[in-house]
């Protein structure tokens, strides 16, 4: 006789979704916000048309002043319970309007849960940093993220 499955109790779906998003951000490299001052901001690849690595992606959103900022006031708030932490959604690149990209998210990180924050589109190649406007859901230039006052 089969016995009918029994649903996991909150608790343990918490606990799985948990150690899913821990290993999910070891695999596809999840950086928290504490790096030292020796990260270079976002530039194109030392060489004109070098492919840019996605742990060099994830250092460059990682240098951005707006997620320093917003990785010191979420420590801050939290009492050192969260961080800030730039996280890879794959291990693929995406591709837009014929270019290739290293899709990054910026997330409040804890123990129990990430929180995403913001979404962004590192050039593989030469070109401009892409920031999700979660206003218009439209991926826009970082300098007009900029202009826009964009915050994490």
């Amino acid at each position: 006789m089969h016995t009918p499955r029994r649903s996991l109790s909150k608790k343990a779906q918490l606990l799985t979704l948990t150690g899913l998003i821990a290993v999910t951000t070891t695999i596809f490299g999840c950086r928290e916000q504490s790096a030292g001052p020796d990260r270079a901001p976002l530039s194109a690849p030392a060489q004109q048309g070098a492919i840019r690595s996605q742990a060099q992606a994830i250092d460059a959103v990682m240098a951005l002043p707006e997620v320093k900022a917003a990785s010191a006031l979420i420590e801050q708030r939290s009492g050192g319970q969260q961080h800030g932490a730039v996280m890879a959604v794959g291990a693929d690149q995406a591709e837009l309007n014929g270019k290739r990209y290293w899709e990054l998210d910026f997330v409040e990180n804890g123990a129990e849960r990430a929180l995403r924050r913001a979404g962004f589109l590192v050039p593989a190649q030469d070109g401009e940093l892409l920031v999700e406007d979660t206003a218009s859901g439209q991926n826009v230039s970082l300098s007009q993220w900029r202009k826009n006052k964009g915050q994490l």
